[in-house]
């Protein structure tokens, strides 16, 4: 045989399977990006449309919403999945502040200077954010306290109980996307 030994065959083998798994990986991690929000590429169709830095022609794959990705996924976090909602609650006040109080044209944000760019600053997000899910956790720990304290049937605290548990359990669930085996230690305990 010319040149073909084992070896070299193994080494070949080797590499290709090493190139298939840097394949997969990075097709992987192309698939799990998420699309991006509604917000986000909003802001982008109004940069490019106020600036015209670039031909109407380079921007076509702004209206091909399926075809768009984000570069940064957040996650799992919760916080994360609470800030459009945040957003939008910021973006709401500050549109009825401007109709009782209307100043002359300013940015939506901090970060932002263009006035059709809307961009809410992280920092300001995070701790609405953390303020948000404290209040929550609060109202859901205290408030079948003070049920159960209210009520004198032993049969309706139980069915008080039993229910918060569930709305806890439920919503903790929801907000964290928890594997079956956390949100069983979540209601054991």
């Amino acid at each position: 045989m010319v040149g073909f030994s084992p070896i070299r065959i193994r080494y070949w083998l080797r590499q290709d399977l090493l190139s298939s798994d840097k394949l997969l990986e990075q097709t992987q991690k192309l698939l799990a990006r998420e699309v991006p929000r509604q917000d986000d590429t909003l802001n982008l169709q109004n940069w490019v449309d106020n600036t015209s830095c670039l031909a109407e022609k380079e921007t076509r794959y702004l209206l091909q919403y399926e075809d768009l990705t984000t570069l940064y996924s957040p996650g799992d976090d919760a916080l994360a999945r609470l800030n459009p909602a945040i957003e939008a609650l910021l973006r709401a006040l500050y549109r009825l502040l401007k109709k009782v109080d209307s100043p002359p044209k300013k940015p939506q944000s901090g970060i932002s200077k263009d006035p059709n760019i809307s961009i809410m600053p992280a920092s300001t997000l995070q701790k609405l954010g953390r303020l948000l899910v404290a209040w929550v956790v609060l109202i859901l720990l205290l408030v079948p306290v003070v049920v159960v304290n209210a009520l004198g049937s032993t049969a309706l605290r139980l069915v008080v109980i039993a229910c918060s548990s569930t709305g806890l359990i439920t919503i903790l669930s929801w907000f964290t996307n928890a594997k079956a085996v956390e949100v069983l230690v979540c209601g054991a305990t």
